[in-house]
C-alpha cells in the first residue's frame, strides 16, 4: 500500500501512510508522486471520474469497484483479490458477505427504518445503496423513497415516522429529542458508530455477520 485517503484509519498501520486527499477530491499529483502500480477507486462513494481519467492518462491503471450493495461489495473483494493475486484472502473476506446475503433472502420485514448519514441538512440513504441492504439484513424495509444519498424533508419524517432511525451522523439521541421530538417520541433512534457503520467494509460486515449468526442460533433453538 503506497498511500490512502485522509479518512482511512483502519487497520491502524495505514495511519502512517501518505495521505492523498479525500474521496471526492484526491490529489492526482500526490498519487502520481507515489508511483503506484494500481489505483483503487469506488464508483458509488464520491470518487470523481476526472480523477480516474487523469490517473489512467498518466499511465496508472485504475480499478473502479462498486460498494452500493452487499452483492457488489462481495464481488469487489473477489475482483480486487484477483488483481492483487490474493484470491484466497479475498474469498475469506467475501464468505461472511455471502452468508449475510443468504440470511436476508426471503426474510419478512419486521418494520420500517431510515438510515441517516447527516442531520444538518438531513441526508438519508435511499434505494440502490449499501445501507438499504444493511437494513434489510436487520429486518427492516427502507422507508425513504429517495434514490442514493439525498436530502430528506423533515416533514416526511414527521408525517410518517419510521419504526427505527439508524443514525450514523454523530448527532446522537439528544439531537433528535431537541430538534424532532415528535419523531423521537415515536421512532426508536439507534445511534451507530460512524467510523464502522458509515463505511462498507470488513468491520461493518463483521457486525452484520455477528447479528446474523446470533439470530440464526436463536432460530435454531426455537
Amino acid at each position: 500500500m503506497a498511500g490512502v485517503t485522509t479518512y482511512c484509519n483502519y487497520p491502524p498501520e495505514v495511519r502512517k501512510l501518505p495521505k492523498v486527499g479525500s474521496l471526492i477530491a484526491p490529489s492526482v499529483e500526490m498519487i502520481l508522486s507515489l508511483s503506484p502500480d494500481l489505483a483503487v477507486a469506488t464508483r458509488s462513494s464520491g470518487n470523481r471520474l476526472e480523477s480516474a481519467v487523469a490517473l489512467y492518462g498518466a499511465g496508472v491503471p485504475v480499478l473502479a469497484l462498486r460498494d452500493d450493495s452487499l452483492a457488489a461489495l462481495r464481488d469487489s473483494y473477489v475482483e480486487l483479490g484477483r488483481m492483487l493475486e490474493r484470491e484466497k484472502q479475498a474469498k475469506e473476506l467475501a464468505r461472511p458477505v455471502e452468508e449475510v446475503l443468504k440470511y436476508a433472502e426471503g426474510r419478512e420485514p419486521k418494520g420500517r427504518a431510515v438510515w441517516v448519514v447527516s442531520v444538518e441538512p438531513l441526508f438519508v440513504a435511499g434505494s440502490a445503496t449499501f445501507y438499504e441492504d444493511a437494513m434489510r439484513v436487520m429486518g427492516f424495509v427502507n422507508s425513504a423513497s429517495t434514490e442514493g444519498y439525498s436530502e430528506y424533508p423533515k416533514e416526511s419524517l414527521i408525517a410518517q415516522p419510521p419504526d427505527v432511525i439508524f443514525d450514523v451522523s454523530g448527532a446522537g439521541e439528544e439531537w433528535w429529542r431537541e430538534n424532532l421530538p415528535t419523531v423521537s417520541d415515536v421512532s426508536e433512534v439507534v445511534v451507530l458508530e460512524a467510523d464502522i457503520w458509515s463505511r462498507p467494509g470488513p468491520r461493518l460486515i463483521e457486525r452484520l455477520h455477528e447479528q446474523v449468526m446470533t439470530n440464526g442460533q436463536r432460530r435454531g433453538g426455537d
